[in-house]
């Protein structure tokens, strides 16, 4: 396992100074799709996202055939650092312990190294605690763990960027909008010991913030203020970063995020290729649908998708049915890529696999989820298959 402290460090985690109890949070909330698999006693592997979950049930876990699943979900833990997963059936106690991977960038460290990331359990309490045993490969960017009881399961940091409510930001400054920032760290814990996650105050003071990009940003000690531009800038997002001296003697910490200036954005690769779009809108259309306008200099990007609150989306017929999404990628030479084909000698309407999962949803304010599966082409002929599509997006309406 990683410590968060150096084994070294002369700081008590039993001090006054430290709270006692762990950090509690809401649940996460599911995201992207779901992968499930039938393991019976011989054991198996079940892996989501890409590789970036896989749990390995061992022979004997199991005393009969268990449908187990993966649902990545959106990460709550104190400093969380990428997704997080729910594993299937909830509180299912193994008669073996299996073993969680989970793999992370270098993007989601947001400085931090190897040795102050871990994984953590959320339990009834809705305190995360650590989860013993488990072990980080810097290298190959994976921390495994083993598992006995299944529920919901995260990485975090010892240091992130949060905003001034103390939580995780979203990252998105309207234009001439002010943003408050504060150094988030974990209290010292002990090496192996499933300790709760605590959140505290930092202790280092700052050595100085930094923006690369438009607008303004000042800083004293670990609170800092970014100002956005008036006007939607060239370089977008621009990149927010403070360093301060980390627990270990000698060693320097830059936490950095990047901030979208505007409304929001989406980002979606398709067919291997990413596009970025930053000049973003959410059009409301009474009670039935929601529409986010996406520009970027080549490739439009039109996402409608029917629904109340949080939840998954299929692809399908947003107008007449709840719960359904759609998307159509615009191309310069006409061919689009859309989620359904219309066309006559196609013997009716088609749909493409594929769905919109929204994780924070408030009508008429923000919108935010993550977009997977395929689409269309227009020159497809009749099949249903076509390029994949991954991507995520944040649009948050500014309060006049």
């Amino acid at each position: 396992m990683a410590s968060c402290r150096s084994e070294t460090s002369t700081i008590n985690p039993n001090s006054p100074e430290y709270p006692r109890e762990g950090t509690a949070t809401d649940a996460g909330v599911g995201i992207g799709t779901a992968v499930s698999l039938v393991i019976g006693p011989e054991g198996g592997t079940i892996t989501v996202s890409g590789g970036k979950a896989t749990l390995v049930i061992p022979a004997g876990a199991v005393d009969k055939q268990t449908t187990f699943t993966i649902q990545p979900i959106t990460n709550p833990a104190p400093n969380g650092m990428g997704s997080g997963y729910r594993l299937l059936p909830q509180d299912l106690k193994l008669g073996k312990a299996a073993s969680l991977s989970i793999t992370y960038t270098n993007a989601e460290l947001a400085g931090n190294t190897a040795d102050m990331i871990g994984m953590a359990q959320q339990k009834a309490d809705k305190v995360w605690y650590t989860s013993v045993g488990q072990k980080v490969d810097g290298a190959y960017r994976t921390v495994t763990a083993p598992v006995t009881t299944l529920g919901d399961i995260a990485l975090y940091r010892q240091y992130a960027l949060v905003d001034e409510s103390g939580m995780e930001s979203d990252w998105v400054a309207y234009y001439g909008a002010t943003m408050r920032l504060l150094v988030s760290e974990l209290a010292p814990m002990t090496v192996n010991n499933g300790e709760p996650l605590r959140r505290i105050t930092a202790t280092s003071a700052s050595i100085g913030w930094n923006l690369s990009g438009h607008g303004k940003m000042t800083g004293s000690g670990l609170a800092g203020t970014y100002v956005a531009p008036a006007y939607h800038p060239e370089q977008n997002p621009v990149t927010v970063a403070v360093s301060i001296p980390a627990a270990k003697a000698g060693t320097v910490v830059t936490l950095s995020r990047p901030v979208y200036v505007g409304m929001g954005y989406i980002r979606y690769t398709l067919d291997g290729k990413t596009t970025l779009c930053t000049t973003v809108s959410l059009k409301e259309s009474g009670n039935s649908y929601s529409t986010i306008l996406g520009a970027s200099d080549t490739t439009p990007v039109n996402l409608t998708f029917r629904a109340t609150g949080t939840g998954t989306l299929p692809f399908g017929d947003y107008v007449a049915l709840d719960n359904r999404s759609g998307l159509i990628v615009c191309r310069p030479s006409g061919s689009n890529m859309e989620w359904f084909d219309t066309r006559g000698d196609c013997m009716g309407l088609r749909y493409a696999t594929g769905q919109v999962a929204i994780s924070q949803y408030t009508k008429n304010k923000v919108v935010k989820g993550s977009l997977t599966g395929t689409l269309i082409p227009r020159a497809n002929g009749c099949s249903n298959s076509g390029p994949g599509l991954s991507g995520e997006f944040l649009v948050k309406v500014p309060v006049i």
